[in-house]
């Protein structure tokens, strides 16, 4: 306390009472605030360049909550890209009298929107509708620039209309997106169609025969027999005989006592020799041919 007596300035300190502060996990609860107003300036004036903004300014008989607390901005109509507090709250003056003793104060925000759902596909003219406040006894005033100056607005305008609408419009882009893929899928199923119609060609004639899964002297032989009697493979009177030369050097040097069984001749290039060829030969079989 500081004051001054016939011989000068008088300091005397006094002591002041401990302030308690509670620390909670929980969310605090908003202070009280009564009267609140709100003024929503809209800017399209940018629109051209997809840039639409909302300057919210507030004013209330107590401290004022977040934006979220004042305006329904999870449900409004466009994306909500950012919110800027300009400067935080601030408590103008202090109220004292009949209504007791309370701030008043002011908070402002930017909020930045995208506007595409408003521009996609539009013709004729672009309309705007502000969000709604929370409150229903919130005092909501608002407004549009037009050039430098804010003008008094309804809650849902149109922002631009006539031949300036094509300066703004996007073209819809789903649209595009939904032709495109019916396209897409309709080039797939000519190609599926088309893969089906080759497999349908390649596959007339079927092979009649596949190399054994283990090269033995009993499963090329096997082999070599199902081509010899097999109806659906041409072979002429040489490769015949050849054929028939085949399995019986195959057949001596795996089963007579005489043979070394170490000069057996490589199976897998025997089998597949005489494959390649009965493939080449195969004709087209008919109903009740056998292998």
């Amino acid at each position: 306390m500081d004051f001054f007596d016939r011989d000068g300035k008088v300091v005397i300190p006094v002591p002041s009472n401990p302030l308690q502060i509670e620390v909670s996990t929980d969310t605090a609860i908003d202070r009280p605030a009564d009267n609140v107003a709100i003024t929503q300036i809209v800017d399209s004036r940018e629109l051209s360049e997809n840039l639409l903004t909302i300057n919210v300014s507030a004013s209330a008989d107590g401290l004022l909550p977040n934006l979220d607390r004042l305006l329904d901005l999870t449900d409004y109509a466009l994306p909500v890209l950012d919110v800027e507090d300009e400067g935080g709250l601030q408590v103008k003056r202090l109220h004292n009298g009949a209504e007791g003793l309370f701030p008043k104060s002011e908070r402002s925000w930017i909020v930045h929107l995208d506007p595409t759902p408003i521009l996609r596909g539009v013709s004729e003219r672009v309309d705007f509708e502000f969000p709604v406040a929370l409150s229903p006894g919130t005092d909501t005033v608002y407004r549009r620039f037009e050039e430098m100056d804010p003008v008094d607005a309804a809650a849902k305008i149109t922002l631009v209309e006539g031949e300036a609408v094509a300066t703004v419009a996007q073209v819809d882009y789903r649209l595009w997106f939904a032709g495109a893929v019916g396209v897409f899928l309709l080039l797939a199923g000519l190609m599926v169609i088309l893969a089906r119609n080759q497999k349908s060609s390649s596959s007339e004639a079927p092979s009649l025969f596949s190399l054994p899964t283990e090269f033995t002297p009993f499963s090329v032989i096997a082999l070599l027999h199902r081509i010899k009697s097999s109806q659906s493979v041409e072979l002429t009177d040489e490769q015949r005989l050849s054929l028939q030369s085949d399995m019986q050097t195959l057949e001596r040097q795996t089963f007579a006592r005489e043979e070394d069984t170490s000069r057996t001749r490589d199976l897998e290039a025997l089998a597949r020799r005489w494959l390649g060829t009965a493939i080449h030969l195969q004709i087209q079989p008919r109903s009740g041919d056998s292998i």
